[in-house]
């Protein structure tokens, strides 16, 4: 952990002192301990940022205790913490999307055994705030991990005033195989329908810049350690025709597709008896 977090810090010392950034990225669990708790981890993070006097985005696990009769001691929480100049928690966001066998169970509640045969944590809760964390100029959408491949979350922080999405993510399961690159393209999608730039941030994956129109810029390669810079974020408020029709957009393709296979089959070829 204390490694991990050196190595954190070091890169950014030293992209703070090449490029007098607004805002520093990590990727999803860069910070391996709760940093809500006191520790020495925690306080060595504090006087870092403190030391860049740049804000910083980075993810954490977290942990909240359910007050409900009957509930677990606690749940845990896939969290980005923007952390201000000084140091100090400025927001969060919990993950809304949590990964099915891997953060949480489907239906575990009625079927606990399934639990049993499938190796991971399952105490993982949904966020309960999606706001958009704001510092400066940045109003930031958050995707963390897979929350990028669904439409629905991008459109959601969009509709809240989000004027950038960012998307931090540990890509590290995935190995050396084409499925980095896959969750990357995913990400080019949700930049173009939504006009918003996005900052991608990983541990061994693809950290780029994407800009409003897919364009990538400053693409890292996969398992490799670099800073990424890009001097100019387009900031942008406008919406698309996507995002003005999504609902009507996404209820005409499954519709325009059953009348496609409808047509299909009524001119397909008939056997006479």
């Amino acid at each position: 952990q204390a490694d991990i977090l050196k190595t954190y810090l070091d890169l950014s010392f030293k992209a703070v002192a090449e490029n007098t950034p607004d805002l520093v990225v990590w990727p999803e669990t860069a910070m391996p301990f709760y940093f809500q708790d006191p520790s020495d981890l925690t306080t060595n993070m504090r006087l870092g940022v403190a030391r860049m006097q740049v804000p910083v985005l980075a993810g954490a696990p977290a942990y909240s205790i359910p007050m409900e009769p009957g509930a677990p001691p606690y749940v845990l929480h896939n969290r980005a913490y923007l952390l201000g100049a000084n140091g100090e928690p400025l927001a969060s966001y919990d993950k809304e999307h949590l990964v099915p066998f891997g953060e949480y169970v489907p239906l575990g509640k009625w079927l606990p055994f399934i639990t049993k045969l499938v190796p991971g944590q399952f105490e993982f809760k949904p966020g309960l705030s999606t706001e958009p964390l704001k510092t400066g100029p940045l109003a930031m959408g958050l995707l963390i991990c897979y929350e990028a491949i669904f439409p629905e979350l991008a459109q959601k922080q969009v509709e809240l005033g989000a004027n950038v999405l960012v998307n931090i993510s540990n890509d590290a399961w995935f190995g050396r195989s084409s499925a980095p690159w896959q969750h990357l393209h995913l990400s080019v999608l949700r930049a173009v329908e939504q006009n918003r730039a996005i900052i991608r941030a990983t541990n061994s994956g693809v950290s780029v810049f994407i800009g409003p129109d897919g364009g990538l810029r400053g693409p890292t390669e996969l398992f490799t350690t670099r800073i990424a810079h890009d001097p100019a974020i387009p900031l942008l408020t406008e919406t698309t025709f996507y995002h003005e029709h999504f609902l009507l957009i996404h209820m005409a393709f499954p519709v325009l597709t059953i009348a496609l296979l409808w047509a299909l089959w009524r001119k397909g070829p008939k056997i006479h008896t």
